[in-house]
């Protein structure tokens, strides 16, 4: 068996690879600045505490049981066009990048996405498929999810028209205790400052911040603000 190639602490500037093959490789606190990749193929590759953008585009590649890993990991800025990401494992990393029809298969945990206006990236998302992945403990912070097909299990979809979802969630905050009280405020986006819509919650995230009663009242909430519940085209 042929040892795994480590690479640390390297920046990579304006290098270009189109066609290339790279496998069994471990990448650690390493930056790619404006490099470039065309129709390359990643497999078994394990980027921790990486950026891999920073006007870094990537076209027509191909990942397959990749990971981008660690709180110092983000796809920083980079731009990802017809890239297929199989089997891949994506936790404690920013989503701050452009990706334009592209599919994801894997796991995702405690990924944030952000929108327009964000100082911590934004999040663009332009016809991708996500509905092979598996999410935990991912928070969608405005991101345009317009044009995903989103998994059909792990995450729920509530609309937000002109903040309406979030103020029902504000008139029930008295009926609950503290603890739910806090959890409802950041379910609902309630000092978010601007109107996320919609609103796009993981289920795992419900069963870790609500008890029991909190839970029944949010559900009785999102009962009419659910994609297809009746004030979704309000």
């Amino acid at each position: 068996m042929n040892a795994r190639q480590r690479i640390v602490g390297e920046r990579w500037e304006k290098r270009r690879f189109s066609g290339q093959e790279c496998s069994d490789l471990d990448f650690a606190e390493c930056s790619f600045h404006r490099c470039s990749f065309i129709e390359c193929t990643f497999t078994n590759v394990r980027f921790k505490n990486c950026y891999l953008g920073f006007g870094s585009k990537y076209e027509r590649c191909v990942l397959k049981r990749c990971s981008l890993t660690g709180k110092y990991s983000a796809f920083s800025e980079g731009s990802f066009v017809d890239c297929d990401f199989q089997d891949f494992v994506l936790r404690s990393a920013s989503m701050d990048a452009r990706f334009v029809r592209c599919r994801f298969t894997g796991r995702w945990q405690a990924v944030f996405l952000y929108g327009e206006g964000s100082p911590l990236g934004e999040t663009v998302f332009d016809d991708v498929d996500l509905s092979g992945t598996e999410m935990r403990n991912v928070m969608f912070y405005g991101a345009d999810v317009g044009s995903v097909v989103l998994p059909s299990t792990s995450v729920r979809v509530f609309s937000n028209p002109n903040g309406a979802f979030s103020a029902a969630i504000t008139r029930v905050l008295d009926s609950v205790s503290e603890d739910d009280r806090s959890a409802l405020r950041v379910l609902g986006d309630v000092d978010a400052g601007r109107v996320l819509d919609p609103k796009i919650i993981c289920t795992d995230v419900l069963d870790s911040m609500l008890s029991a009663d909190g839970r029944r009242v949010f559900e009785s909430v999102a009962e009419e603000w659910e994609a297809d519940g009746p004030g979704a085209d309000a």
